[in-house]
């Protein structure tokens, strides 16, 4: 790498000052503005950024306040203070925004399946992180991913776009993922195929912790050397003066311009018109009320009494009463006038003794066996047990199919500083219930855990700091392991994406 004496002589030879940082060529255009190298008073090497005009600074600076604070290494942050100078606003980076993705896209030994992957899956960390601390990219493209010194991914342009989103970010991702399947993986198709169901799983329920997960296999291929030493030599470049031509051509009054006086930096193009958000994937659901409570089971009815023996003395004859046999009809004994004496007192004489039979005969057909009484209540509690053994089956079925069910279970090591975090995502159908998971593995096993999922959550974010003085071997592996509502894991060797 060239010396920051000869690059600082360079840029002062060739730039005027911003602020304490003196500025070399122009690099490129963005929507977040104009980049450029530069020199610091510590004659180390930094970037400039002059603002577009129509960049909202009400969204840009709080943005890179929050980034300053997370620290994350997948991003190149600007320091949050602006430097306004002659009416226009810059912003400071600690490194050169260069080599971007745009410009190691065509040529370079750094142009395989490998590596496409691993910058792939270093956006899609940085993406997951700064989503679960609520900001937005809204403008992921090959101009926004850095190529850094150690090979690993940056994304710049950050805070630009006012109508910023998850799932706009999501989409951009998949594109860049087609994007480098055509570039680095026309002679591999496996690879290209691997890349195509990454960027087919960002745009599922998985999102991009399902695209990151398709893409371990191949990332742990890559060559970081060769994208390290890409992105030196293009450094080396810009300290020599080598800056490529911009991609549009200059005005005849800049043609005309000497050579030798000093380049004002360009009025900032307007921003180019924001891509169509993107519908989101799935609307979350909307979270239902509580079940109404089942009615409770009736009490089996009781059983009927017995029927009470027929008692005469009970009931006594009315004057003039009828009493009904079959067909026969016997009337009050009393004498009519006009009939046979004769028939009388033959009917005076048996009247008492027939009614007196027919009323034991109606005693004993009033009374009901005692076997057809405990046969119906039998039958009455077996309808009313089949009835609420239905009733609880519908009302299983109806629980079981609203049921927490585990969909998928991601987990990634990601770098950070001297350490290594490992990132988990549970995802589920979005019903609301507890899941219950724990780590376990050739590492120090934890407590199993619990957490409750709302209704309408469709996934479950979990961490854990790992050393690699914890592990038990020298290729550690390590298990995230959901235990309910249902057995799922997922494994990951730190050891691969954590040692320096």
């Amino acid at each position: 790498m060239t010396s920051p004496s000869s690059a600082s002589r360079r840029l002062t030879r060739e730039a005027p000052r911003v602020g304490e940082f003196r500025r070399g060529a122009r690099l490129r255009t963005t929507s977040a503005g104009t980049w450029f190298p530069a020199v610091g008073p510590d004659d180390q090497p930094a970037g400039l950024l002059l603002v577009h005009p129509g960049v909202d600074l009400r969204v840009l600076v709080p943005t890179i306040e929050r980034l300053a604070e997370l620290a994350l290494p997948g991003v190149l942050t600007p320091r949050p203070a602006l430097i306004e100078q002659a009416g226009r606003n810059w912003l400071v980076t600690g490194a050169p925004a260069l080599p971007t993705l745009a410009d190691v896209l065509e040529t370079g030994p750094h142009r395989v399946p490998g590596n496409a992957a691993a910058l792939l899956s270093d956006v899609a960390a940085t993406l997951l992180t700064t989503h679960r601390a609520g900001l937005a990219h809204g403008a992921v493209d090959a101009r926004s991913v850095l190529v850094g010194q150690d090979g690993a991914a940056l994304l710049t342009d950050w805070g630009t776009n006012t109508t910023a989103s998850a799932a706009g970010d999501v989409t951009a991702w998949t594109r860049l993922a087609e994007l480098l399947a055509e570039h680095w993986c026309a002679d591999d198709l496996l690879s290209a195929a691997a890349l195509a169901r990454a960027a087919h799983a960002a745009a599922g329920p998985t999102g991009l912790a399902g695209g990151f997960d398709q893409l371990r296999t191949l990332a742990h291929t890559a060559e970081r050397a060769t994208l390290a030493r890409t992105a030196k030599d293009e450094l080396d470049a810009v300290g020599r003066g080598e800056i490529r031509p911009p991609r549009r051509p200059q005005s005849r009054r800049a043609a005309r311009a000497p050579a030798d006086a000093p380049a004002e930096p360009p009025e900032a193009r307007p921003p180019e018109p924001a891509a169509p958000k993107p519908a989101a994937a799935a609307e979350a659901p909307v979270a239902a009320g509580p079940p109404a409570p089942v009615a409770p089971l009736p009490a089996p009815a009781a059983p009927p009494a017995a029927a009470p023996r027929f008692d005469e003395s009970a009931f006594p004859e009315p004057p003039d009463a009828e009493w009904l046999t079959g067909r026969h009809s016997i009337t009050d004994p009393r004498p009519s006038p006009g009939l046979d004496p004769r028939f009388d007192r033959h009917r005076d004489q048996a009247g008492p003794d027939r009614r007196a039979g027919r009323a034991r005969r109606a005693g004993k057909r009033s009374e009901v066996p005692r076997w057809q009484l405990v046969l119906l209540a039998t039958l009455v509690v077996v309808t009313l047990v089949a009835a609420a053994a239905d009733l609880v089956l519908l009302v299983t079925r109806n629980a079981e199919a609203s049921a927490l069910k585990i969909q998928s279970v991601v987990l990634w090591a990601q770098h950070t500083g001297t350490g290594c975090t490992l990132l988990g995502v549970i995802t589920t159908n979005g019903e609301a219930g507890t899941v219950t998971y724990g780590w376990t593995g050739d590492t120090a096993s934890g407590p199993a855990i619990s957490q409750q999922v709302p209704s309408g959550h469709t996934q479950v974010e979990v961490t854990r700091q790992w050393t690699a003085e914890t592990a038990r071997t020298l290729d550690p592996l390590v298990t995230l392991q959901v235990l309910q509502p249902s057995l799922r894991q997922a494994s990951v060797q730190p050891g691969l994406d954590c040692t320096d």
